[in-house]
């Protein structure tokens, strides 16, 4: 009898409250809507440790309490981050989409896109503008659902019903990846056309909340990570008791199997995305934009004179495709680009072989040099540590083709082929990225030499 007095005195405090300012976020119908759910939530009988009498009842309802206003906040920053993105996809359709189609709509527009464009890339701009679309559509209903439920929000609501109700959408992110590559030679072919770039231009002068166009294109591939971070923050805000913690959990474990199972496709349209965006940030690039090509890495590296290891070189761009090795230098002109990359060369990659810098290199490079000043007693002379060499060797091949000669008269008939092996010593700056290039360089020479040996 005193264990049920006890309760039934724990649940009338309860109800009687008449505020606490954990919820100050709710209105007053509210907050005794949640006082009435507190009584419904667990079985206090079971959860409770009446030897303590009246404290551990007071320390249940705090930790709800707690609870109960920390999920709230996961749910509002979910719905923030869920609007944001909405709004940014329909600038995307009000800032391009429909310029985009009207500018098409005109004769000369419409007939120079078409002679430029790929056989049977006919219908890939509309297949972007209908994905970006339905994404966007599937994501405003469900923060609408998500806003609905903040209207109602207490210690009983549910969240894992709406989440699983997301993941079974999710094949239009799929079908965006799947056709990823094919919007990216689509839109290769419209950045190549001066009136597109004019159009685009005009479309962020207009309105200055419009960003750049490629800006929109990575939103849908940068998205989906986001999700399983934002249930496992719902999950620890919710009670192992709350009816709702195992629908979160499963909803979690459906979220992380897909994300990993999208991870190398998510990769892929990554990497091909990098291959559009340097294609025209380098001035005069010999590689590119295609189905197949990717980006794999690009950084500043040192290239070390082998002759002279002392000697500084200026630091240059190196990018490393699927098939092809670059490098780049700033570029000279002074214009509103004069931050672009200029394209340098490139290296040939089939048959050619790298390994660490050699010890001679790296031992002479990294010695301190002696100081030109002159030091009257050795106290006085600083100590210049060591510095740390980290690089490669690579060394390819080039085969020219060359006419013979015949004292000093050119022999049309004799051509033979010429093969020379350059090295190449280049610095990085950490073992982390000697390892990291050295491993890609590898596993890149071995693809591009098997497909010129089946080549031939």
């Amino acid at each position: 009898m005193a264990l049920n007095s006890s309760i039934s005195s724990s649940r009338s405090t309860i109800s009687s409250f008449s505020y606490d300012p954990h919820f100050s976020f709710l209105s007053d119908l509210s907050y005794h809507q949640l006082l009435d759910d507190l009584q419904i939530v667990g079985d206090i009988d079971e959860m409770c440790d009446y030897s303590l009498e009246n404290e551990v009842p007071d320390k249940q309802v705090e930790d709800l309490t707690r609870n109960v206003t920390l999920k709230h906040k996961a749910l509002l920053s979910l719905i923030q981050s869920e609007s944001q993105y909405i709004n940014e996809l329909s600038q995307f359709e009000d800032g391009y989409c429909i310029q985009l189609r009207e500018w098409l709509e005109q004769p000369f527009n419409r007939n120079s896109y078409r002679k430029l464009l790929p056989v049977g890339f006919d219908d890939t701009l509309d297949e972007l503008f209908n994905e970006i679309h339905r994404i966007k559509t599937m994501h405003s209903l469900f923060n609408q659902r998500l806003n609905q439920r903040l209207q109602l929000w207490g210690p009983t609501q549910f969240l894992s019903d709406i989440l699983s109700d997301l993941y079974s959408h999710l094949s239009a992110y799929q079908l965006f990846f799947s056709h990823f590559s094919r919007i990216i030679v689509m839109l290769d072919t419209l950045y190549k056309m001066s009136s597109f770039n004019r159009l685009i231009h005009s479309c962020t002068t207009k309105s200055p909340t419009v960003r750049e166009f490629l800006y929109y294109i990575r939103l849908p591939i940068y998205r989906l990570s986001m999700y399983s971070k934002t249930i496992s923050h719902l999950i620890n805000f919710t009670d192992p008791y709350h009816p709702d913690y195992i629908g979160l959990m499963r909803v979690h474990q459906s979220f992380t199997v897909i994300e990993n199972n999208l991870q190398e496709r998510i990769k892929d349209c990554k990497s091909n995305l990098a291959v559009l965006e340097y294609y025209h940030f380098i001035g005069n690039c010999c590689v590119s934009v295609t189905l197949d090509r990717r980006l794999l890495l690009w950084t500043t590296l040192i290239e070390i004179d082998i002759d002279y290891p002392t000697i500084k070189n200026k630091p240059k761009t190196y990018i490393l495709y699927n098939d092809a090795l670059i490098y780049c230098g700033k570029s000279k002109s002074i214009t509103k680009d004069n931050e672009k990359l200029q394209f340098l060369g490139t290296l040939e990659l089939a048959n050619a072989s790298i390994k660490p810098l050699c010890p001679r290199l790296t031992q002479s490079m990294s010695e301190p040099q002696k100081s030109s000043l002159i030091y009257f007693s050795k106290k006085t002379r600083p100590v210049v540590p060591q510095v740390p060499v980290y690089g490669f060797e690579l060394t390819v091949l080039d085969s020219n083709v060359e006419a013979s000669f015949n004292h000093g008269h050119l022999t049309s008939a004799i051509m033979e082929e010429v093969v020379i092996q350059r090295r190449y010593a280049l610095r990085t700056r950490s073992m982390c990225e000697q390892e990291l290039w050295m491993e890609t360089l590898k596993s890149t020479i071995l693809s591009v030499t098997e497909k010129k040996t089946r080549k031939y």
